[in-house]
């Protein structure tokens, strides 16, 4: 009879346990497609991670200031800490800023043809299709004024000024 008990004993324990094991693995959901879930979710953290540190060396690699703002401005917006309208206001308030350093830094220049060039010149790379406008006015105007050939050469003689070329290195 002992023996008998200890069958039926051993039977309900198989039972139990894999009722137990069944009951367990449907709880803590260790099939493919939680663990390829979790790999996902892991992954696309990972690849924000790389952005935002590319975006930091990039960061950390520009020299102006200003250029640095509009770095960290481009990656908030990139990485939506930022949403667009706030990048476009931050962007031209950075934009501006570079415009007024651009006059503050030549204010000194005593050839006032000259200095209202750089003025131009400058706004019309840093700014729109505005200030590109004016630039093409300004430089008709000046040749309406300076004839062609003067125009010509007051113009090589700004790109070979060494004054100008201090200011302005990309000429």
């Amino acid at each position: 009879m002992s023996w008998l008990m200890n069958k039926v004993f051993q039977g309900t324990q198989y039972y139990y346990r894999t009722w137990w094991h069944f009951y367990v693995g449907k709880m803590l959901s260790t099939n493919q497609g939680v663990q390829s879930q979790m790999l996902q979710e892991l992954e696309r953290r990972e690849a924000i991670r790389e952005q935002r540190y590319k975006w930091e060396i990039l960061e950390f690699e520009t020299s102006d200031v200003l250029d640095r703002a509009l770095v960290r401005a481009k990656a908030n917006r990139a990485l939506g800490a930022i949403d667009a309208p706030t990048y476009y206001v931050l962007e031209d308030k950075i934009n501006s800023l570079k415009k007024l350093k651009f006059t503050q830094e030549h204010e000194a220049w005593k050839d006032a043809d000259t200095y209202e060039w750089m003025k131009y010149k400058v706004a019309a790379e840093v700014g729109g299709d505005a200030e590109r406008e004016a630039f093409a006015l300004f430089e008709k105007v000046q040749m309406d004024k300076k004839g062609e050939a003067g125009f010509r050469l007051w113009r090589e003689q700004i790109n070979r000024d060494p004054a100008a070329q201090q200011f302005l290195p990309y000429l």
